[in-house]
């Protein structure tokens, strides 16, 4: 019984129903999300080791939990994906799939002069039928060795992990989703580029939102029943109008699958 209660008392906790939201993480520390959003960490203090230091395990509950926590608090949606978009210009691109596949195009991207608002998850809100991506100010995430290999100089974010914090340009301002690209590496015989249309377009939308946790703060009677499955079926038929495509890549030919996906969101933006 004891073993089981330590178990149970280890595991993470998050309370979203009082006045301040407080999560609490075992090893790791706690943060307190006040009504405006503004975000409190207090680290977990431990003897000294090998995996992280006190500024480290501060640093991954405000960019870990505290950032996202704040935006749903604020009301914000949050996709599952990273936003980027061209240095000049108010527009952006979604990039959809696993953190490593995405993090070898979005450096692709930022080679050829755009820049990122954000790493996942991207806070979102609609303005009128218009999908707005807003900045994050958590540091873009890649493995040591991708870092290596693209010649970037990035920070090592724990003890006990190769993660980096890469140094790329940023975008500072919201701008308007334009498309969302979903990624993943390409296997033989697999069409390089995609664009998605009926059941697959909207089956992409369907996936977009993060939940649970991450669900923004409403109002009670919109958060529940048949308000609840109303609301989300708007969002998933308003998401599906987005322009939306797939990308298998190679690494070998990264750069004509990046052009080809590129040229496709040319043709987007111009039509928009």
């Amino acid at each position: 019984m004891g073993t089981a209660a330590g178990v149970a008392d280890a595991l993470p906790s998050l309370n979203r129903d009082a006045d301040v939201w407080v999560g609490n993480f075992p090893g790791l520390g706690s943060v307190q999300i006040h009504p405006d959003g503004s975000v409190e960490v207090a680290a977990a203090e431990r003897p000294d080791d090998d995996r992280d230091t006190v500024d480290q395990r501060e640093h991954a509950l405000r960019y870990g939990w505290g950032e996202p926590l704040s935006f749903a608090r604020r009301g914000f949606r949050q996709a599952h994906g990273a936003a980027v978009g061209p240095i000049e210009g108010d527009t952006c691109m979604l990039l959809l799939g696993d953190p490593h596949d995405v993090a070898i195009v979005l450096i692709e991207l930022v080679r050829l002069d755009w820049a990122v608002l954000g790493d996942r998850p991207t806070p979102l809100k609609w303005d009128g039928q218009l999908l707005t991506a807003h900045p994050r100010s958590a540091p873009i995430v890649a493995s040591k060795r991708r870092a290596t290999k693209a010649e970037l100089d990035g920070t090592r974010l724990r003890g006990d992990t190769d993660a980096m914090a890469l140094d790329l340009p940023r975008v500072d301002e919201p701008r308007r989703v334009t498309a969302v690209v979903s990624m993943q590496m390409r296997k033989p015989d697999e069409d390089v580029f995609t664009p998605l249309s009926g059941h697959e377009r909207f089956e992409t939308a369907a996936g977009l939102f993060m939940r649970g946790a991450l669900w923004p703060d409403v109002d009670n009677a919109e958060a529940e029943g048949e308000a609840a499955a109303s609301a989300i079926m708007a969002d998933h038929l308003a998401l599906s109008r987005l322009p939306a495509a797939r990308l298998r890549f190679d690494s070998a030919t990264k750069d004509d699958d990046v052009a080809a996906m590129l040229a496709w969101w040319h043709t987007v933006v111009g039509s928009s």
